[in-house]
């Protein structure tokens, strides 16, 4: 008789638990509304399921929530590329957010790397980085944005060089332009050629005149 009360009390557990399932879903079905009465009736559950919330609730999801189409989610991942003026990082960040829908498991990170190794704009960077056989995603992410950091400093170099060099132009012209000034206000200062013979002959002729009276 002993033997028999554990079981006893496992049925009467089971059937408690039962009933506070039930009480749940019928909980979470008049939550709901209406219509989920109805989607309720119309699930296709194996037995004893029906007062199961877990399983209810699962169901649910199923039925209201749809359906992602893994060739489009894949589609559009293997389409992304970098965009002109877009960061590696903004670009890499774009590819992750793409791949959560695509179902890749655990060949995900092969399928980052290559996409960033095909989809870079500088492609001579992408051709270097086909040529290692033992690439890693990280190794990908890291040599990208350490390239693109190093050509954006060359720029601003280059930048700041042709400043320099067009303010030293701009300093010459206009010491040029103040020795043409100079040069000209001579020029305007002393008398021309033709007025100096004119005033030559014409003090030839005063004295011509006075000399002879």
């Amino acid at each position: 008789m002993e033997a028999e009360f554990p079981a006893i009390s496992t049925c009467e557990e089971t059937s408690q638990r039962g009933r506070r399932h039930a009480g749940t879903v019928s909980a979470l079905i008049y939550t709901m509304g209406r219509e989920a009465e109805h989607v309720y009736k119309s699930l296709t559950l194996a037995e004893g399921d029906d007062a199961k919330f877990d399983v209810i609730l699962a169901k649910f999801d199923e039925h209201f929530v749809p359906k992602r189409n893994i060739i489009h989610e894949r589609a559009l991942f293997h389409q992304r590329n970098q965009k002109q003026g877009e960061s590696v990082g903004s670009f890499v960040r774009s590819l992750y957010e793409l791949a959560e829908h695509c179902n890749f498991g655990t060949g995900r990170d092969q399928q980052l790397r290559d996409r960033i190794v095909i989809g870079i704009l500088d492609k001579n960077l992408s051709q270097k980085l086909q040529l290692k056989s033992d690439l890693t995603l990280d190794a990908a992410i890291q040599i990208a944005g350490q390239s693109e950091m190093v050509k954006s400093q060359v720029t601003d170099q280059n930048s700041l060089a042709s400043k320099d060099m067009e303010e030293v132009r701009s300093k010459k012209k206009q010491v040029n332009s103040r020795s043409r000034k100079g040069k000209e206000k001579k020029e305007d200062s002393s008398p021309k050629s033709e007025e100096v013979w004119q005033m030559r002959s014409l003090s030839h002729k005063a004295e011509t005149l006075f000399s002879e009276r």
